[in-house]
């Protein structure tokens, strides 16, 4: 019988973390006259608007059917969705340059095809802007939940500066 139960446990183990909310990350290059921006995150729970300030689990959002929709999505039709909704994403991501906000340009998509739809995956947006070499200040919406910021000194993202 506790052979059964550890069993049932490992398995349902797994399966408590399968819509876990990974925090997202924002590396940051500054390069001569520009700043490039890769914004890595799920962007399936933007698309499905779930608060990640509130919910560890998409399970636990109220939107998690349109989660579940959106994570069933092949990168491409992903990432035509992230294309016809950049206002949902430029709205998580604040940029001004002493004060004057900047509107921000999708350049890039890259995401990778996770098979497992039990798995979070990870999808890069690429922001470039032009380095007025000015102070600027960059602010995340609370609905992005936790995000980490890192700095590398070039593109090859080997040497991090913060």
């Amino acid at each position: 019988m506790l052979r059964l139960f550890i069993i049932i446990f490992v398995f349902f183990q797994g399966s408590l973390k399968s819509h876990e909310i990974k925090p997202a990350v924002l590396d940051l290059i500054i390069e001569n006259q520009s700043i490039s921006m890769d914004l890595k995150l799920n962007a399936e729970i933007v698309l499905a608007n779930i608060d990640a300030s509130q919910y560890a689990d998409t399970n636990n959002s109220p939107q998690a059917n349109i989660y579940d929709q959106y994570r069933s999505q092949s990168t491409l039709e992903l990432k035509d969705a992230i294309t016809n909704h950049w206002e949902k994403f430029r709205e998580k991501l604040y940029v001004n340059f002493e004060g004057d906000p900047v509107a921000l340009t999708l350049k890039e998509i890259h995401t990778e095809e996770e098979l497992n739809l039990e798995l979070p995956r990870e999808t890069i947006l690429r922001v470039e802007l032009i380095n007025l070499n000015k102070p600027f200040a960059i602010q995340f919406d609370k609905s992005l939940g936790p995000v980490v910021l890192r700095q590398f000194k070039n593109f090859d993202k080997q040497e991090v500066l913060y």
